[in-house]
């Protein structure tokens, strides 16, 4: 879900941007927070780090790697995921 503004307070409808859909997809991120926060400008400083995204219950399949810099910019790499996200090598 992408939130305008802080999501600090209990999110309501209007501030709701961007709904993704689910998926079977596991998500971990290298510095453990449920949130990350971006500036007016972009940056995401503070809260750069890697994402790890694989399919749940799949055992050595492609995945994908997403490294946040502190000026909010993604880089992907594809990667073979292991038995569960917390094992990727985040």
């Amino acid at each position: 879900m992408v939130v305008a503004q802080s999501t600090a307070a209990p999110i309501d409808a209007e501030r709701i941007l961007r709904v993704l859909p689910g998926t079977d997809a596991g998500v971990t991120y290298s510095r453990g927070w449920r949130r990350i926060k971006f500036s007016r400008l972009g940056h995401s400083s503070g809260y750069n780090g890697k994402f790890i995204v694989c399919r749940a219950g799949r055992r050595a399949h492609s995945g994908t790697r997403l490294v946040l810099s502190q000026l909010g910019r993604i880089r992907m790499e594809k990667m073979t995921c292991a038995a569960s996200p917390a094992t990727a090598g985040v």
